[in-house]
């Protein structure tokens, strides 16, 4: 099982996943490039912890607040988050390091929470946490989040992110997505051998594919359906099966904070977020371009 913040030592360029938070980290491994212009709510989330700086992502739900992971905006083991200014949002640029860092005024953990390293068959708790910006973004493109239970079949998704993607140990410097199955948790638990099933729990949401996942740098990530103009979060990325990132011929599932699960607590903390329970409207957020990867290119298997 897999984590999805990459961490990046302070002044080095590769990804370092010794903390133990890596491994709840993931993203998008074979992803075809995107531009944010199509995925206008997608930021990148960095965090410092220890002198490491660790990478995720995000959505924007208000012009001030952002719903992540709370495992990327806590310490490793723990509930408690780390200080604001050591965490910084980038929004409105396809390149991850072309946007102005954003500070962070207030982070606030989920409390249903409980500070997981890693799926050991308990329930995790709900890997979520919401960031109100120091100052409102500038043309913000706010998601409404979907507040009606996931059920089969509720069509493809999308998945995006910044995370590495199939050409050696570094993250995307552009914005990669990926379509994927969306399943509800009791079809995934059927996917997760052995004790390890017990860390879906019903606030889940899960994706299969046969070759795009989530891969270290892409936690916090939004699971989306919809088209751009119309789009709605169905989750928030927690973790995948497996720890690697590789295709290895199986399907690979990716394990999201259920966007319905999380309606109350964004209402109470950002109350301008919105919401619905519209049918999704026709599925058209299709990343078009060839894979970034020529790892990715080089396989066989469905991607986008």
């Amino acid at each position: 099982m897999m984590a999805l913040a990459a961490g990046l030592a302070a002044g080095a360029g590769a990804p370092s996943l010794a903390d133990t938070a890596s491994r709840l980290v993931p993203f998008i491994w074979c992803g075809r490039p995107v531009e944010v212009q199509d995925f206008p709510w997608q930021v990148a989330v960095t965090t410092r912890r220890a002198g490491v700086e660790y990478s995720c992502g995000g959505a924007v739900i208000s012009d001030t607040a952002i719903l992540t992971a709370a495992h990327c905006v806590t310490h490793s083991g723990s509930v408690q988050p780390v200080a604001t200014v050591d965490v910084t949002v980038r929004a409105g640029s396809t390149w991850r390091l072309d946007s102005i860092p954003q500070s962070v005024a207030r982070v606030i953990v989920h409390d249903g929470w409980r500070g997981a390293t890693e799926p050991d068959g308990r329930d995790m708790g709900i890997d979520a946490a919401v960031l109100i910006l120091s100052k409102p973004l500038a043309n913000a493109r706010p998601i409404p989040i979907r507040t009606a239970p996931v059920v089969t079949p509720l069509g493809p998704g999308v998945v995006a992110g910044w995370g590495l993607y199939g050409e050696g140990p570094q993250l995307a410097s552009r914005l990669l997505g990926g379509k994927v199955a969306i399943i509800p948790a009791a079809e995934c638990r059927t996917l997760i051998p052995g004790t390890r099933v017990g860390s879906v729990s019903d606030h889940n949401v899960c994706t299969r594919s046969d070759m795009v996942v989530q891969c270290a740098g892409d936690s916090g990530g939004p699971l989306v359906i919809g088209s751009t103009a119309q789009p709605q979060l169905v989750g928030i990325a927690s973790w995948k099966l497996g720890r690697g990132c590789e295709f290895t011929g199986t399907t690979h599932v990716g394990v999201f904070a259920g966007a319905a699960t999380l309606a109350g607590f964004v209402q109470r903390h950002a109350p301008a977020a919105r919401t619905t329970q519209d049918p999704p409207v026709q599925f058209s957020l299709w990343p078009r371009g060839r894979p970034e990867s020529r790892y990715c290119a080089s396989r066989k298997g469905e991607w986008i």
